[in-house]
């Protein structure tokens, strides 16, 4: 009997031993917040380059040449058109969507807007790979806003983007700077706040990776000899989520036509629901500006006319002078009076006599009841 309680209580210990060693259970809270100042180590980033030069310096240190916390900052040493960025893997709950949200003190001496470097900012369910994994990342040029000389300067960023995990509840966050020119530039980066928040449990993720989805493509005032299948179609190449987006291309013969896809949700009638619209979409002007016109919206029923399509078009901001994925977010307040479906709707209105090309992706949609 001795012999018995001792190897019962010896199990015991052991189980307990287990559990204070075992992995870190992953982030399953509605919010995460984390700050770092980077004044002891790199806190649990890892830095990454693109195109490595061993001749170079240091790509990514902790310097105290500059700060806005503490002493301490990281410094981006970049060198021609190569990549440099600091990488942190979080584990979250699976496949689901979170709103993330980026704070941080960056500080550039760029005076000028001429080649400018691009600021790097966002999530991947990988880790970056190759400058065609670098493009969603992309986020605005790396000026100090100051047209004169004055050195460097610190600039609050705020940046924010849904993403998706994958089957493991991964999400590889990364920030950086992109070069786009055979010149060194440096920059410091200090005082970085993460702030992840799972977006509602209604939330639908579309990625377009192999196919629309669900969604339908539609048009108004196309050339006879145009397919729709022709305009609206998935793209593998700059998708800002996965392996492709969704390519809306209106050719020069048909730069007046209007084309959308739509798609209806169910909910249930009599009832008051927020609708909100998440998504992100880069514009292609290949030398041209474009003029062309936003369409989102939702419907109680199909779209049939441009007369339905009347309320929901809005201005699609100015790009730079590179192509980057811009976050739009709409809401919409719909009273669901005699219908069981609400038809959300996005897509294009050209406007101008030249070839109009939008990707769409990472599109969020949010219906919850008022």
């Amino acid at each position: 009997m001795k012999y018995l309680f001792c190897l019962l209580f010896c199990l015991l210990m052991l189980a307990n031993a287990n559990a204070f060693t075992a992995k870190p259970a992953m982030q399953s809270s509605q919010e995460v917040n984390e700050s770092y100042s980077f004044e002891n180590d790199f806190d649990g980033w890892t830095p990454r380059t693109i195109f490595e030069n061993t001749e170079l310096p240091t790509t990514i240190e902790r310097s105290q040449t500059l700060s806005r916390d503490g002493v301490t900052a990281l410094k981006l040493d970049v060198f021609s058109f190569e990549s440099v960025w600091i990488e942190k893997l979080f584990f979250l709950e699976p496949n689901q969507v979170y709103e993330l949200e980026y704070n941080y003190a960056f500080a550039s001496r760029d005076f000028t807007t001429s080649n400018a470097f691009i600021i790097l900012t966002g999530a991947t369910r990988k880790p970056i790979g190759g400058d065609s994994d670098i493009t969603p990342l992309f986020q605005e040029i790396a000026f100090n806003n100051d047209e004169t000389s004055v050195g460097y300067k610190w600039l609050d960023k705020t940046y924010t983007a849904a993403a998706k995990t994958d089957e493991t509840g991964k999400l590889y966050i990364s920030i950086g700077v992109h070069g786009t020119d055979f010149v060194r530039r440096i920059y410091y980066l200090d005082n970085l706040r993460i702030t992840i928040r799972k977006k509602a449990s209604l939330t639908e993720h579309f990625s377009f990776e192999n196919d629309l989805e669900g969604w339908t493509p539609k048009a108004i005032d196309l050339n006879a000899n145009t397919s729709i299948t022709d305009i609206i179609k998935l793209w593998r190449f700059g998708a800002f989520d996965g392996a492709s987006a969704l390519r809306f291309d209106l050719s020069q013969e048909n730069s007046k036509g209007t084309v959308w896809v739509e798609k209806p949700f169910s909910i249930e009638r009599g009832k008051k629901y927020k609708v909100t619209i998440d998504m992100e979409i880069v514009p292609f002007s290949h030398g041209f500006p474009q003029k062309s016109k936003l369409i989102t919206g939702v419907s109680k029923r199909p779209i049939e006319s441009l007369e339905d399509l009347a309320w929901s078009s809005e201005e699609i901001p100015e790009k730079e002078n590179f192509a980057r994925y811009l976050n739009k977010v709409s809401n919409f307040v719909v009273k669901a009076k005699k219908t069981d479906f609400l038809y959300v709707v996005i897509g294009i209105r050209g406007k101008e006599d030249v070839r109009q090309i939008y990707h769409f992706d990472n599109l969020c949609i949010t219906i919850t009841e008022k």
